[in-house]
């Protein structure tokens, strides 16, 4: 089952990256790998963003989820749901590890597959100098909402509107 839902999650990716790279040629989609430490120290972990979309020396790094379920019970009180601590981390990694100055030129979005009856995810968030977006994508949806989803992404981004 895990190999099934690890295809699965990997095609969301792919379908992110493609479209982006079929209906926005100018944002550059692409997958970028990097190291966390800069002197490739043996054992140093290497990272790999899911989609990184570039246009006019500004990045945006996209995480693509795909889960049974987005939100989580919190640890500390079971009625208040919550986003991946973990997902967080990662995306913040990233955006940190291309931006170490907080220029603003670099952010970061978890965009989720939102496939079960869950709210619909809009978010913003500064986290310690970077701005991370949290986006779902509703894959139950039409095509032209999927689309138009995605659409939005793509001009907030390269309006300096994120």
């Amino acid at each position: 089952a895990l190999i099934k839902f690890s295809y699965i999650a990997l095609t969301f990716e792919n379908f992110i990256k493609a479209f982006f790279r079929r209906h926005y040629p100018e944002l550059k989609a692409s997958s970028r790998k990097f190291n966390l430490v800069n002197n490739n120290a043996k054992y140093a972990p290497i990272m790999k963003t899911d989609i990184t979309l570039e246009y006019n020396n500004k990045l945006l790094i996209i995480d693509a989820k795909f889960y049974s379920k987005i939100l989580r019970d919190s640890v500390y009180d079971q009625k208040c749901k919550i986003l991946s601590t973990g997902n967080l981390f990662q995306i913040y990694t990233y955006v940190d590890s291309q931006d170490p100055l907080k220029e603003n030129k670099v952010y970061g979005m978890l965009l989720y597959a939102q496939t079960i009856n869950e709210p619909s995810v809009d978010l913003s968030y500064d986290i310690i100098g970077h701005k991370i977006l949290v986006r779902t994508l509703d894959m139950n949806s039409s095509w032209e909402n999927i689309k138009s989803r995605l659409d939005i992404i793509a001009y907030t981004f390269k309006n300096d509107s994120l």
